[in-house]
């Protein structure tokens, strides 16, 4: 019976997939014990709920088997097959669960992201940019939610490119509901990735913290449509403090849609005046 994780990976595994476990704590036994061995000591310093968990969870005979069921494999920022560009963002994730093909995360990506309610010119800019940049093999990265993420990651797929899903659930909690099919697809021949556990729901705190993922992937991001204080600007935010680039496609002054990339651009974020616009960026 195997009942305690042998190496730090295995420790950083099993402690992540705790369900009252937080970034905030893991990041701090991290700190004060790179080894992970701490939280398993009979005299622990741990907060007594955690290791009230703790010892639930050891006592059964197989700690991994949550993952295995749900065939993802976890990536863990001790891995070499971690994305690289990830290490240096603030904050980074300890653990991407994932499915489909890690390679993409070594090729050039571009996140796509906008409102929720998009407008059909919203729609039909997604449709013109998205084809031409994923045949110079650019990589879409979006957030599966409704609006401009789901056209982005299906617009990228019907034009034979690829597409990373980051989402803000576990696998066993793919949200939202509707767009199973489309995550499933993602998952086999492309990627979908959570920082969060298969058996999480979705919260309503997920989701910004998920962005930032979503931007740190990146090497830039590309705004469509987005009303004022929408979630977008969370991704715009940590884009900005991972030092990612930020292109922005105006929009109609009577649009509701466009008043977040227009806020955007008159603060400083780089237009997308066409197509030509991204591929000089990725093809300079």
């Amino acid at each position: 019976m195997n009942t305690t994780p042998e190496t730090i990976r295995e420790r950083l595994l099993f402690l992540h997939s705790l369900p009252s476990m937080t970034h905030r704590l893991l990041t701090k036994l991290i700190t004060f014990d790179s080894t992970l061995q701490m939280p398993f000591e009979t005299n622990s310093t741990v907060p007594h709920h955690v290791q009230r968990e703790l010892q639930t969870i050891l006592q059964t005979s197989n700690w991994y088997t949550s993952l295995s069921l749900h065939t993802c494999t976890p990536v863990t920022i001790l891995d070499d097959n971690y994305p690289p560009q990830l290490r240096h963002i603030p904050n980074p994730p300890f653990v991407l669960y994932t499915k489909g093909d890690l390679t993409l995360f070594l090729q050039p990506l571009l996140a796509v992201i906008g409102t929720r309610q998009p407008t059909s010119y919203g729609e039909q800019v997604c449709k013109t940019l998205v084809p031409p940049i994923v045949e110079q093999k650019v990589v879409i990265v979006s957030g599966g939610a409704y609006g401009i993420d789901r056209a982005s990651h299906e617009t990228a797929i019907a034009a034979g490119g690829k597409t990373v899903a980051v989402l803000g659930s576990g696998f066993q909690h793919l949200y939202p509901k509707v767009h199973r099919p489309l995550f499933q697809k993602i998952a086999t021949d492309h990627l979908l990735v959570s920082e969060y556990p298969p058996q999480t729901p979705p919260k309503r705190w997920n989701f910004p913290a998920r962005n930032r993922i979503v931007s740190g992937l990146s090497q830039a991001i590309c705004i469509i449509e987005a009303k004022r204080h929408s979630g977008t600007f969370s991704t715009v935010e940590h884009a900005l403090h991972q030092g990612r680039d930020v292109f922005v496609v105006p929009g109609s002054i009577f649009s509701a849609a466009s008043v977040g990339p227009l806020e955007l651009l008159a603060e400083g974020a780089q237009p997308v005046v066409n197509k030509e616009t991204l591929l000089e960026y990725f093809c300079r």
